[in-house]
C-alpha cells in the first residue's frame, strides 16, 4: 500500500512540474484554436484586420496564396522583412510588434505581437499575429504598427489600411490567456504614424490626440495635417484643426508626433523628405484648434535624414527626444534631454551609431525608458531595445544597473552577434595634443579572440582604423573601428565589441607634477626652519 501511495505521489509531482517552471522564448506557441473561416472573409480594404492565437497550426500557414509570397508562413524561420517596431509596457509586461511578411513594406505584410515579462532579455514570439484577409487574392497588408497602453492599463494597437483601426485589448498585464480584444475602425481615410498623446486641455482634464495625414494626397504634396482628439477614452475621434505646411515640396510622408509642454502649448513634429529632407515644427496654443506657421532648420534634436523620429513629455518640464545626430544618413542614433520644456536640450546619449538605424518608438514607465527600433529590414531585419534613464541620458553613457543597449528583440537567424572579446580593450584611449596619428593606435592589439551568442570562438586579425577627421591639433572625441577580412558574413559587431574611443586631450600630468611642486615648496620651507634655528642655536 505504501508503494501504491509513493507512485502516485509521483505521479501528480510530474504532472504539477511543467506548469510550474518558467515560460522561454522556446516555449511561445500557444495552443488555441483557428477560426475555420480566418482567410478569405476580408472583401476591402475596409474590413478589420484579424487578431490570431500563436499555435502550431497558425505557424505553418501561409500568409496568402499569391506567387510573390509563396513558401512563406507566420513562423518566424520565415520571416525575410522586419522594419517599423513599437513598444508599450502593461504593468510588468513589455509588448512589443513590427511590420513582418513579404520582402518589403506592401500589402502583403502582417504584425507579430510579442511579449517579455524579463524586461526584454527574452521574448515570446509570436503570442499574436495581426494580418488582413486576403480579399479574393488581391493581397491586402496592415500598416504603421502602434502599441499605446492607456492610462487606465489597457493594451491597443492602431494601425492603418482603409484609415486608422484599432485594437483594444483588455487584460494584457494579466494571464495572457484571458486576454481579450475589440476592433474598431476609429478614422476614416487618413493615416497614422504615431500612437496617442495624453494631453491636457483648458480645463485641466485628460484628452487623447493623434495626428493624421489624409491618404487622397500622401506623397510629395501633401499640404496639411490634422489633429484628432478623443475625449470618450477611444470610443469617439474628431477633427479639431489642421496644422500647414509651405514645404509640400518637400512633404511626402508626414509621420508627425505632437507632445504638450508644462505651460500647454502643444508642438507637432513633422518628417520632410525631399529637397535634403529634416523636419518641421509648428505650434498650438489652443489644444489643437489652430496651428503655428511650420518652422525649419531648427538644429538637433529637431534635423535629420528624412526619417521618424519620436518625441514624448516625461513630465516636470522633461522632454525626450529619439532622433538621427545625422542630417544625412539614418546613423547616430541618440536620445536627447530638455529639462526646461525644450528651451535647451542640455544632455543626449548615444544609442546605437551603426548605418540604417530608423523608426524608434517608446515607452516610458516607472522611471525607465524603453526604445525600441528597426536596422535593415530586409537584411540583417534587427529590431533592437534600449533600456535607458533619465540619469544614462545626462551622464551620457550608462550609470543604472539595469540599463542596457542594444538588445535583441527580433533579427534574421542567419546573423550571429559577438559579445564578447577576449583581449581586454579600454573604453577611452587618450592621446596627447600634438602626437602622431600612429601612436593613437599603437597599444591596441592586431589580433582579437571574439566569442559569439552560441559560445563559437573566432580569432581574428586586422588593423585598426580612424576617421580620416581625426586630428591631434584640437581635444575632440573619436571612434578606432577594428577592421579584419576574417570576419565571417554571418557575423556582426552589433554591440560594439570592436570599436574603442579615442580621446584627443591635453596632456594631465596628474599628481605627480603637483607633488613636485609641493616638494620644492616644502624643501623651501625645511631649509628655511633649519637655518632659523641654526641661528637661534648661536644665540
Amino acid at each position: 500500500m505504501k508503494k501504491i501511495k509513493y507512485w502516485i505521489l509521483c505521479l501528480l509531482m510530474l504532472a504539477v512540474i511543467p506548469c510550474a517552471m518558467p515560460r522561454t522564448s522556446a516555449q511561445a506557441k500557444m495552443v488555441a484554436p483557428l477560426p475555420d473561416n480566418y482567410k478569405g472573409t476580408g472583401e476591402s480594404s475596409n474590413s478589420p484586420a484579424v487578431v490570431l492565437r500563436a499555435d502550431e497550426k497558425l505557424l505553418e500557414t501561409p500568409i496568402d496564396e499569391a506567387e510573390e509570397v509563396a513558401g512563406e508562413t507566420y513562423s518566424p524561420s520565415d520571416r525575410k522583412y522586419a522594419g517599423m517596431p513599437s513598444i508599450a509596457r502593461t504593468g510588468n509586461r513589455l509588448w512589443a510588434t513590427w511590420r513582418s511578411g513579404y520582402t518589403w513594406e506592401g500589402k502583403y505584410n502582417y504584425f507579430p505581437i510579442v511579449y517579455s515579462e524579463d524586461d526584454g532579455e527574452t521574448w515570446v514570439d509570436p503570442y499574436f499575429i495581426v494580418d488582413h484577409p486576403d480579399a479574393k487574392g488581391s493581397g491586402i497588408g496592415v500598416g504603421t504598427p502602434e502599441l499605446w497602453t492607456d492610462p487606465d492599463g489597457n493594451l491597443w494597437l492602431f494601425y492603418t489600411t482603409g484609415g486608422v483601426w484599432a485594437i483594444k485589448f483588455t487584460g494584457a498585464d494579466g494571464d495572457v490567456s484571458k486576454i481579450t480584444w475589440a476592433t474598431s475602425h476609429i478614422i476614416y481615410e487618413h493615416l497614422i504614424a504615431k500612437k496617442p498623446t495624453v494631453i491636457k486641455n483648458a480645463e485641466g482634464q485628460e484628452e487623447w490626440m493623434v495626428i493624421c495625414y489624409s491618404t487622397s494626397n500622401a506623397g510629395l504634396g501633401l499640404t496639411s495635417t490634422a489633429a484628432f482628439v478623443s475625449t470618450d477614452k477611444g470610443e469617439s475621434w474628431t477633427e479639431r484643426g489642421r496644422a500647414f505646411t509651405d514645404a509640400t515640396n518637400l512633404r511626402k510622408y508626414a509621420e508627425a508626433n505632437v507632445y504638450q509642454t508644462s505651460d500647454g502649448t502643444l508642438y507637432q513634429v513633422c518628417r520632410l523628405d525631399g529637397g535634403g529632407g529634416g523636419l518641421e515644427r509648428s505650434a498650438s496654443y489652443d489644444y489643437g484648434k489652430t496651428w503655428s506657421s511650420f518652422e525649419r532648420y531648427l538644429g538637433e534634436p529637431f534635423s535629420g535624414p528624412a526619417s521618424k523620429p519620436h518625441y514624448l513629455s516625461l513630465g516636470d518640464g522633461k522632454l525626450l527626444a529619439i532622433n538621427h545626430a545625422s542630417e544625412t544618413s539614418r546613423t547616430a542614433l541618440t536620445a536627447y534631454l530638455s529639462e526646461d520644456d525644450g528651451k535647451t536640450w542640455q544632455y543626449k546619449l548615444l544609442l546605437d551609431d551603426r548605418e540604417d538605424v530608423s523608426y524608434p518608438d517608446v515607452a516610458y514607465e516607472r522611471g525607465k525608458i524603453y526604445i525600441v527600433y528597426d536596422r535593415d529590414r530586409a537584411g540583417a531585419q534587427e529590431i533592437r531595445l534600449a533600456r535607458i534613464t533619465v540619469e544614462d541620458i545626462k551622464a551620457g553613457k550608462l550609470v543604472s544597473d539595469s540599463s542596457a543597449l542594444r538588445l535583441r528583440l527580433w533579427q534574421n537567424s542567419e546573423l550571429k552577434d559577438i559579445v564578447s572579446v577576449q583581449e581586454e580593450l579600454p573604453e577611452v584611449l587618450s592621446v596627447a595634443l600634438g602626437a602622431k596619428r600612429e601612436a593613437a593606435l599603437k597599444s591596441l592589439p592586431t589580433t582579437l579572440h571574439v566569442t559569439d551568442e552560441d559560445g563559437t570562438v573566432y580569432t581574428l586579425t586586422g588593423s585598426w582604423y580612424l576617421p580620416v577627421s581625426f586630428s591631434t591639433e584640437k581635444a575632440a572625441s573619436y571612434t578606432a573601428q577594428f577592421r579584419t577580412s576574417a570576419l565571417p558574413e554571418s557575423l556582426q559587431d552589433a554591440y560594439g565589441k570592436l570599436v574603442v574611443t579615442v580621446l584627443t586631450k591635453k596632456e594631465d600630468k596628474g599628481c605627480s607634477g603637483a607633488l613636485t611642486g609641493l616638494s620644492a615648496i616644502a624643501g623651501i620651507l625645511l631649509l628655511g626652519a633649519a637655518l632659523l634655528w641654526k641661528k637661534r642655536s648661536k644665540i
